[in-house]
């Protein structure tokens, strides 16, 4: 525990460098005999010079040369510690009795004299009083200080301004004790943070520094009765400016298998730390680990790419939005309509695009995802681009199904690309740049009230100053029918490895009646999938081509809500103000006849493998 703020990493406040405050900046430079400005009058004190030449009879100055007088000041004043140069100086200053005890026929009053020296290669040579003075740029307030410091046994006592103890000051047991309490608590890692912060650790769900606190005082009454607790304020600063510890962590998915594993470790730990299995689970999660961290570096390899023909992009849906989204008590007791927003981000550029719609205009099944890929490939990628790398969590209703794929395969036949290569992130390990657009506009609209789609979007336009989203309405003529042409393909069993498996989708020039599954990201051997109907001996006489395929409209009228959630958003009308009541109320108007939204979307259930 006693290298706990070495191995766990410093905290992410602010911390204490002395070395750069004013006060000994200027007691630095003070000491050195530079010049500085002073923190009381506000005005620069001079650099330290050498003092005017003496006029005494022994004539110091011609005696021992400009030379040596400069070096002997440089030297003194490179030494930079006051407690250094005291002990210097009082080596050159010695007591002797005065030669003349009386003055005009009295006892004379002074009945000791300095005497005053400098070495010069290594020999001491006396010199005047005030040549001493000037040689080191001094005054005769710092000799006498250096007297008044030197003890019996010839040796100068250190300075102790600023030194003296408080009587209040808390003892090293007390805050030893302190360090060892915050060390104990139990502290759960951040999901997402660990590629920036791995050793950013986080107490559980509602605790708080005032909780830990008091758990601290009832724990020193049972540890070490005998122990005054520090106050609260010192236990805050050290929790604070000392560990990297967070009060709540955020609220992301976390893996299954790291979970399961983390907690079969730590068991064994506690209770078998000799057990023949934990070397085993600790393999395994160092692979798991080591198998996302693959598809994270492929990822950021691609950021600032300057290759006019490769375009790479993230692709993910943020949690849905509710419309109305209000401050008033009645929020919490009705039913709100939907707001829905997929994020295609530019990992090259850093742009992000987000198309807005409703749960009347569509749903969030494969098709919108396919029909919003399909929308940002034709018209916001440049005719340059022949290969593209998407990159998305492993959901199977929204990015890794059948339909996102024959999307992708109609591009190919078009020759509008030549390869098109599909990136599933481990589940649990998906982190993206959609999901810091996600959290610039979550903080932009928690404490606003937003009462349309509209209203979303004219904030979601508005969340970042630079670098603004290109924000796209969805209307229902945007998203197509892609489940057409499943009836022109076979979805024969792969051989190999399952389509859930795989970890690269790659559909290019060479394989035009399939695609290709590739089961490791760093891998070479991909399993081939055809969908051609037919055997393959008969490819040249059925043409597998989908560029002539003419997509219809996935919703030819507005989705319908439920009864239910109309009657509560004709309730929370009375809750929205004028502008944007119309808006929900057109909304509510709207819908038709089609099924429930509320009903599963059996058009997912029927594009993946089993």
């Amino acid at each position: 525990m006693g290298s706990y703020m070495e191995e766990k990493g410093r905290s992410r406040k602010r911390q204490r460098q002395p070395e750069k405050w004013i006060v000994n900046e200027c007691k630095k430079k003070r000491n050195s005999g530079k010049a500085y400005v002073s923190r009381h009058t506000k005005k620069e004190v001079p650099a330290r010079t050498i003092g005017d030449p003496c006029t005494c009879r022994l004539k110091c100055f011609e005696k021992l040369g400009m030379d040596v007088i400069e070096q002997i000041f440089c030297n003194f004043w490179d030494i930079g510690d006051y407690s250094v140069q005291n002990s210097y100086l009082s080596k050159l200053l010695s007591w002797g009795d005065c030669k003349v005890t009386k003055v005009m026929n009295r006892p004379s009053r002074k009945l000791r004299t300095i005497h005053y020296s400098v070495l010069v290669n290594g020999e001491k040579k006396t010199i005047c009083r005030q040549a001493f003075f000037s040689v080191h740029g001094i005054t005769e307030k710092r000799v006498r200080s250096v007297l008044g410091k030197q003890s019996l046994t010839a040796t100068t006592r250190l300075d102790c301004r600023g030194k003296d103890i408080p009587r209040n000051k808390i003892s090293s047991e007390r805050k030893a004790l302190v360090k060892q309490h915050i060390e104990s608590l139990a502290t759960v890692s951040s999901h997402y943070s660990r590629a920036k912060s791995p050793f950013r650790k986080y107490l559980s769900p509602g605790s708080s520094v005032n909780g830990a606190f008091h758990a601290y005082v009832e724990w020193l009454k049972e540890k070490n009765s005998n122990e005054v607790p520090v106050k609260e304020d010192y236990y805050r600063r050290v929790f604070v400016n000392e560990y990297n510890i967070g009060i709540e962590p955020p609220s992301v998915d976390d893996c299954n298998i790291c979970a399961k594993l983390n907690i079969k470790i730590k068991e064994l730990k506690k209770t078998d730390p000799v057990s023949s299995e934990l070397p085993f689970l600790e393999r395994d999660l160092k692979l798991h680990l080591k198998k996302q961290q693959a598809a994270q570096d492929m990822m950021k390899s691609y950021t600032g790419n300057t290759d006019d023909s490769l375009e790479v992009i993230a692709v993910d849906l943020q949690q849905a939005l509710p419309t109305p989204k209000l401050t008033c008590n009645a929020q919490y007791y009705k039913r709100k309509m939907w707001t829905y927003n997929f994020c295609v981000h530019s990992v090259k550029t850093g742009a992000s695009t987000m198309y807005i719609w409703d749960e009347i205009t569509g749903k969030r099944g494969s098709c919108e995802i396919a029909s919003f890929i399909s929308h940002y490939l034709e018209n916001f990628v440049d005719e340059k681009v022949k290969s593209v790398i998407i990159f998305s969590d492993n959901c199977a209703g929204q990015n890794k199904n059948l339909n996102v794929v024959l999307s992708y395969i109609i591009f190919i036949h078009k020759g509008r690309f030549e390869t098109i290569r599909h990136v599933f992130l481990m589940p649990g390990h998906s982190m993206m740049g959609c999901d810091r657009d996600f959290g610039h506009i979550k903080l932009k609209i928690m404490h606003c009230e937003v009462f349309s789609k509209e209203h979303y979007i004219h904030f979601i336009k508005n969340t970042r100053q630079r670098n603004k989203f290109r924000v796209i309405a969805v209307t229902r003529e945007m998203i197509k029918d892609f489940s057409i042409l499943l009836k022109m393909i076979t979805k024969r069993q792969m051989l190999g490895s399952k389509f859930k498996d795989g970890k690269i989708f790659e559909i290019s020039n060479n394989f035009k009646i399939g695609f290709q599954i590739y089961t490791v990201y760093n891998t070479s051997l991909p399993t081939s999938v055809q969908l051609q109907k037919g055997k393959s001996t008969q490819y040249n006489e059925r043409i597998f081509n989908l560029s002539s395929v003419e997509l219809p409209a996935k919703y030819l009228r507005p989705l319908q809500l439920t009864a239910e959630k109309q009657r509560d958003l004709q309730d929370l009308l009375n809750f929205v103000p004028m502008p944007y009541k119309a808006a929900l109320q057109q909304a509510i108007r709207d819908v038709g006849e089609v099924v429930s939204i509320d009903e599963p979307d059996t058009d997912d259930d029927n594009v993946d493998f089993d």
